[in-house]
């Protein structure tokens, strides 16, 4: 398969020697100009975006990653339980090779589905053992939270 011409594939091609030698060169070369004209647009922005406080930020990053299709989220929730969409079973959790943090894991495990059947939506997830479920953002955007395992 014949590769296009790029900067890449050229730097691919070339030997340790060439790459040893051209590093020192390219170091000279200002970035703008190696990258082209879209990066020195996206460096300003970029630039500007550096100071926004913290909530636009997740709310731009959020806007992004909606228009780009993505409708699966996670919200850092983690379980050690394997097998979800059915009853929990915390028998899989304890290994005999490792007791003392497999005691802990199991702990946290128990408390967490504790304080979902309390009602702490945070952990309601953790009730039903779900690995998806429908959520909506703060914005109001329909996505699906989903649950991983650690």
């Amino acid at each position: 398969m014949k590769r296009a011409l790029s900067r890449k594939n050229l730097l691919e091609r070339l030997s340790y020697t060439g790459k040893c030698l051209l590093g020192p060169v390219l170091d000279v070369v200002s970035l703008p100009y190696l990258l082209g004209g879209r990066f020195r647009e996206n460096r300003r922005f970029i630039r500007h975006a550096e100071k926004w406080p913290a909530e636009p930020a997740r709310v731009y990053h959020a806007d992004l990653t909606l228009a780009h299709g993505v409708r699966y989220v996670w919200r850092g929730r983690v379980t050690s339980v394997v097998g979800q969409d059915t009853w929990p079973c915390l028998g899989g959790v304890f290994a005999a090779s490792h007791p003392l943090s497999s005691c802990r894991t199991l702990a946290k495990e128990w408390a967490k589905l504790v304080v979902a059947r309390c009602g702490i939506a945070r952990y309601a997830m953790h009730a039903s053992n779900e690995v998806l479920r429908p959520i909506r953002l703060r914005d109001g955007a329909a996505v699906y939270e989903f649950l991983s395992t650690s």
